[in-house]
């Protein structure tokens, strides 16, 4: 733009968007950026189609040029607003995309201008240039806006879910939120980086979301469970797997709900998966939820834990954080309260 001002060699220059407003006279052209001007009287442009030289230009779809701005009286409606911008000469080249008027590019002149045909062609398709450039940033936006939006309505889709699984399981009611606040802060303690963190706080709030395949009257069980309950009850990541799976959105969160019951020593379920085989945010999870299920130890005392476990890895070579992590829940009480 720099260099297409200097060969047009204007004073001034304004771009003018059209914005749909509320009111029933909702298409006006107001203004979006500007340079030369010496006051910010330009700032307030708003028109309507029609008003102006600009709003003329709109609605005829071509170019107004007015050599002496003195000689059009009240036609320059702007003239109050523009008072001590000493403007002498004027151009308004309409934005337009297919055919529609998308906003206005003006150019204002100190001292007299009368450009030739050359000029005013380059003008114009300096014109065309920029409202291509303009469209498809707006389209960019919107897209982004839609992206954002969706996004939004995805994961207040899977809190929604949650819930009713809380509402359902009164004796988790709260849980989920309780245990997804706890994940995060142990990820971040075990140093997974930022842009994971967003698919683990899916996964942990759909951490016990394979629960909505458990029969009522196991699941809200208050007495002994048998064996058969047992095994039951077991089977909800393989049901969370099976829900979860088919749905892209999730898949970098799907490692939570199905696998956040094993176990480092290979004795957990549904795979039996041992060691290294299990991810950081598996046992940030699992982790979370054995802090919450015992006394809901805060933040503050779980950073004190990670600390501690560093501490003792340090003096134990070739021991994993995630082992120290793990052997964290076979601490005795009195340790982890004194920690707490």
């Amino acid at each position: 733009m720099a260099q297409e001002r200097r060969q047009l060699r204007p004073q001034a220059v304004e771009q003018e968007w059209l914005r749909r407003r509320r009111r029933v006279d909702a298409i006006r052209l107001e203004y979006a950026a500007g340079k030369g001007f010496r006051t910010q009287g330009i700032k307030s442009t708003s028109l309507k189609i029609g008003d102006g030289f600009a709003g003329w230009a709109a609605r005829e779809h071509r170019t107004v040029q007015i050599e002496n701005l003195d000689e059009v009286g009240d036609k320059f409606v702007r003239r109050e607003l523009l008072a001590g911008e000493n403007f002498v000469s004027y151009i308004a080249v309409p934005l337009i995309i297919k055919g529609k008027v998308k906003g206005m590019l003006e150019t204002f002149n100190r001292t007299p201008l009368k450009p030739d045909l050359h000029w005013l062609k380059f003008l114009e398709t300096l014109a065309g240039q920029t409202a291509i450039a303009i469209d498809n940033s707006i389209l960019y936006q919107d897209v982004q806006r839609s992206n954002i939006e969706l996004i939004v309505a995805y994961d207040a889709t899977i809190e929604g879910w949650a819930r009713a699984l809380d509402f359902r399981y009164k004796e988790t009611e709260g849980h989920t939120q309780r245990v997804t606040e706890m994940t995060l802060g142990l990820a971040r303690q075990m140093g997974i980086k930022e842009e994971r963190l967003i698919h683990i706080r899916r996964g942990a709030i759909l951490h016990d979301i394979g629960k909505m395949g458990v029969p009522d009257h196991i699941l809200v069980n208050t007495g002994k469970l048998t064996p058969q309950n047992l095994e039951s009850i077991r089977k909800h990541p393989q049901f969370a797997y099976e829900m979860l799976s088919p749905i892209k959105y999730l898949k970098d969160a799907l490692e939570i709900p199905y696998c956040h019951h094993e176990r480092w020593n290979g004795t957990g379920y549904p795979r039996g998966m041992k060691g290294a085989q299990i991810g950081h945010a598996q046992i940030s999870q699992r982790h979370a939820n054995f802090f919450i299920n015992n006394g809901g130890a805060r933040a503050t005392a779980v950073a004190r834990l990670l600390i501690q476990a560093r501490r003792r890895v340090q003096e134990k070579t070739g021991i994993d954080l995630e082992l120290e992590i793990e052997l964290i829940g076979e601490w005795p009480p009195d340790l982890r309260e004194a920690l707490a």
